[in-house]
């Protein structure tokens, strides 16, 4: 069978810029610096397109630079981006990562960001025909409560559809306490088909 016969799968959540120094130190001491993206929702959706298996990845970007580069990777990978809405309003996020003493620091800049405004109805169910699976994380979960919100509306329109729903609890101890990443989870369970852990 060809990877392609297994079925599109759409992902849906936060993508942001990524911006890292060229070697481990402390950023402040960075003479240049390199920018990339960087998003668990997206990062399934490359490595599935990479091996073959049509992706789709859905979210909220802002209207700008940052936006646009995300855009410019996503669809230089072969992942589709119909499902991406741009809004003015809304920046785009960002995250800095240094190493420093063999450990990685990250610094988030994304509160209130476009993807923060995901939320029910946030995508047309027609976009699922014919998918094999919607992937969702509970990063998305802990951005905002439309996010909240948004996950088991996903997961319910997917369901209805015949697609299949897998969910990555990834939980950031930097974005939610565990028993509200906990009650987010056991209440999707019902819906999730896949579960990774």
């Amino acid at each position: 069978m060809e990877a392609a016969e297994l079925g599109r799968v759409i992902t849906a959540g936060e993508t942001m810029a990524l911006v890292v120094p060229p070697s481990p130190g402390r950023l402040r001491h960075a003479t240049s610096l390199s920018l990339s993206i960087g998003g668990a929702e997206s990062n399934v959706a490359i490595g599935l397109a990479r091996l073959g298996i049509p992706a789709s990845w859905i979210s909220v970007l802002g209207d700008d630079e940052l936006g646009e580069l995300v855009l410019h990777r996503l669809r230089a990978e072969g992942v589709d981006t119909s499902g991406v809405r741009r809004i003015a309003d809304r920046a785009t996020g960002l995250y800095l990562r240094e190493e420093v003493a063999g450990r990685l620091r990250v610094y988030y800049y994304r509160s209130g960001s476009a993807a923060a405004t995901l939320s029910p109805n946030a995508f047309d169910p027609s976009m699922l025909q014919g998918a094999a699976f919607l992937h969702l994380t509970g990063i998305t979960g802990a951005l905002s409560q439309e996010c909240a919100e948004f996950l088991p509306w996903a997961a319910t329109t997917a369901r209805d559809a015949g697609v299949r729903v897998s969910y990555d609890v990834n939980y950031r101890s930097r974005l939610w306490e565990p028993s509200a990443a906990q009650a987010a989870t056991e209440a999707l369970l019902p819906l999730i088909d896949v579960l990774f852990v």
